[in-house]
Parts: C-alpha cells; sequence; structure tokens
C-alpha cells in the first residue's frame, strides 16, 4: 500500500471516528466521548510524519474542527486556520490571523539571521575531532525526541532526523554543526 493510500485511509479514519463522536450521547462527557482519541491521533501523526495538527471542539455549539498539516513548510498554519475556520462557523467577525502569523514568521527570521551572523564566534581554528568520524556514525535514541541517525559520507558526516536530512560539517573539537538553511 502506497503512503498516499495509507494517508487517505488515515484521513478517512480520523473523519469517520470524529464523525462516531460527533452522534455520541449528548449525556456523555466531552472526556468520555475523546477517550482514544489523543493516542488515535498522535499515530495519524506519526503515520504521516506530520509536524503540525489542530484539533478543537466547541461542544455547546456542535463544533469540532480539525486540521492535518503535512510538510513542515505549512506547520505554521494551522493554528490561524483552525482559529479562522471557528470563527466562521460561529459567526464572528474575522480576524487577520494570516497577517498576525506572518508578523511572528519574520521576527522569528529576523531573529535567526542575527543568530546565525555571529555562529562562528569561539569558534577555535585548526582543530580535529577527538575520534575518527566512524566513531560517531550510528543511532542515538532520545526518549521525547526519538532517533537520530548519524551517517558517514566521504568527507563528512550526515545526520537524518525524522525525515529531515542534513551534512554536518567539523566546526571545532568534537562540534559538527548543520549549514545554514535559512529559506526565503
Amino acid at each position: 500500500m502506497t503512503a498516499s493510500i495509507r494517508a487517505t485511509f488515515s484521513l478517512i479514519a480520523a473523519l469517520v471516528f470524529t464523525s462516531s463522536i460527533a452522534v455520541a450521547q449528548q449525556q456523555a462527557s466531552v472526556e468520555d466521548r475523546l477517550k482514544g482519541f489523543d493516542a488515535y491521533m498522535e499515530q495519524v501523526m506519526k503515520d504521516w510524519n506530520a509536524p503540525g495538527i489542530g484539533i478543537g471542539i466547541v461542544p455547546n455549539d456542535g463544533i469540532g474542527v480539525i486540521v492535518l498539516v503535512i510538510g513542515d513548510h505549512v506547520a505554521s498554519l494551522y493554528n490561524g486556520l483552525t482559529y479562522d475556520i471557528y470563527e466562521r462557523l460561529l459567526g464572528l467577525s474575522l480576524t487577520p490571523w494570516s497577517e498576525r502569523y506572518n508578523e511572528v514568521r519574520l521576527k522569528n527570521k529576523a531573529a535567526g539571521t542575527k543568530a546565525r551572523a555571529v555562529a562562528d564566534v569561539g569558534r577555535v581554528p585548526d582543530t580535529k575531532p577527538s575520534h575518527p568520524l566512524d566513531d560517531y556514525v550510528g543511532e542515538f535514541m532520545h526518549p521525547a525526541y526519538g532517533v537520530v541517525t548519524v551517517a558517514r559520507g566521504d568527507k563528512e558526516l550526515s545526520f537524518d532526523f525524522h525525515g529531515i536530512k542534513m551534512s554536518l560539517s567539523h566546526f571545532h573539537y568534537d562540534r559538527f554543526d548543520t549549514p545554514d538553511d535559512e529559506e526565503d
């Protein structure tokens, strides 16, 4: 089964699951109706490699919104999109969410640019790693973040973290850095 077919089935399953919540007994508490849903959505995010998800329920108005985001390039959209949908469904005046979130994005981008401008501060030139590069190769597990894989290329190391693959260049001593990956 291809990834796109699995993703489609996961989305259909999420919608069916959500629909079944909507038709649950009105006397049941929200917690009872959502029991198991958080674990289910965590699994959907893992299966889809989805960096963002927005789930919200307004039980008194019978409204529920799920926004799934697939791809880091749009991860910041799910909050603003979810809020916009709620405002429209509830008949509220519309807030310029895109503009607000773009301001935040631009401030974060400027802070990143400023930080990268001083990235070489403190670098000690002409140092070497304390071990051969092959000693750094392997899979490294963190209970909260998962597995990062460090691999060896011809001249440098690289890492793979949840599908994000980047080269690692020697900075100094036993420190390796990724290249400037800022996108315009």
